[in-house]
């Protein structure tokens, strides 16, 4: 019902942009090279300026270079390979959520999750790129000091948001959330 009703926002011409800029990526991260996409779609010029301002569902990289497509935007491109990294990262979350139920410290290795996904290693890199960018997370990027819960608080943030607060997602998330604090020492 929310990605009809964001489908309905956005015109056409925005998502077909989306679609043929995912059909366009390539490498890891997944990115299109922007000065050569620009000069290509010139007829396209406003609406990739919309979409890069706004900085929701597309963006350009730090030395702003290149084009990535944001995670959000997954949910409105109509493409098996889209809805594949989504399934992907859906069942990649399902399984975090369980070792951190756990209190499992042990690290996950990189073929775990491949024989989890039972996918080839473009599929699984893909799956995680799109999870660590929907939750933040930047491993060796962020110099500060790690927060165990914020994780989950971006979680929850994001589906109280974009669902309500009586959203059964955001209800679980909450409820995960007031879980871990309780148990975690002041």
């Amino acid at each position: 019902m929310l990605i009809k009703k964001v489908k309905e926002k956005l015109d056409e011409e925005k998502i077909s942009c989306l679609n043929d800029i995912f059909k366009s990526l390539s490498g890891f991260p997944p990115e299109v090279n922007r000065r050569k996409y620009r000069k290509h779609n010139i007829d396209r010029m406003d609406i990739l300026d919309e979409l890069e301002s706004s900085n929701q569902l597309l963006r350009a990289d730090e030395s702003h270079t290149h084009y990535r497509i944001i995670p959000y935007a997954l949910l409105l491109i109509d493409n098996p390979e889209s809805e594949l990294i989504q399934t992907n990262m859906e069942t990649v979350f399902i399984y975090f959520q369980e070792i951190y139920k756990n209190q499992d410290v042990k690290p996950v290795t990189f073929s775990e999750i491949k024989e989890i996904l039972k996918t080839d290693e473009v599929d699984v890199k893909l799956a995680l790129y799109y999870l660590c960018e929907t939750h933040s997370v930047y491993s060796g990027k962020d110099q500060k000091k790690a927060n165990p819960l914020g994780y989950f608080e971006r979680v929850y943030k994001t589906f109280h948001t974009m669902q309500g607060e009586n959203h059964p997602h955001t209800r679980t998330v909450k409820a995960s959330l007031e879980s871990d604090k309780a148990a975690t020492p002041a």
